[in-house]
């Protein structure tokens, strides 16, 4: 994984973005993207590492890094047409999704390494409330779901109605 100044050496000009979330474990996930918004990396740091400044500079050192992308895994133009294909409001279907972005070709294990990248709160589950950011994980500035999609969603996938989404359940509903 490349850190924030090989990637703005990579890109020139430097056309990197980020957005960082604080989560109640008092980390702070950040991903960044570039200008064609492929998620580039998504790391973790504790909050008194961060700086404007520092995320820019790629001085800021994170206390985790998730060695894994989106698009490690899959193919940014793949992506980019999976989300354009469902920007209307309660056009979203999962598998036609799955299938547009090459999800459903892959191993069991990248499978589960995507499911770790939408997992936002690294709570091990896909929470109903962060299905609602779905498309967004995949490409910054997607619309959300709307709620009718994310409780077909979690429906179609909560196997035991536990109310989230597990890793094998993702699985599961992916090789369906």
């Amino acid at each position: 994984m490349r850190d924030a100044a090989a990637v703005s050496e990579v890109l020139k000009p430097p056309l990197i973005g980020y957005t960082s979330l604080t989560t109640a474990k008092l980390v702070v996930i950040v991903t960044r993207w570039n200008h064609n918004h492929s998620v580039l990396a998504i790391s973790q740091h504790s909050p008194q590492s961060l700086t404007s400044s520092a995320l820019d500079t790629g001085e800021a050192r994170p206390s985790k890094r998730i060695n894994m992308s989106l698009t490690s895994i899959l193919s940014a133009e793949d992506i980019e047409n999976a989300v354009k294909e469902f920007q209307a409001p309660d056009s979203f279907s999962f598998k036609k999704f799955f299938q547009l972005c090459g999800l459903t070709s892959k191993s069991p294990k990248e499978v589960k390494d995507v499911f770790q990248i939408l997992d936002d709160d690294n709570s091990g589950y896909i929470e109903e409330s962060e299905l609602k950011f779905f498309l967004q994980r995949f490409v910054p500035g997607a619309r959300t779901l709307t709620d009718a999609e994310c409780k077909g969603f979690l429906s179609a996938a909560d196997d035991d109605n536990d109310g989230k989404i597990g890793v094998e359940e993702f699985l599961i509903m992916v090789q369906s």
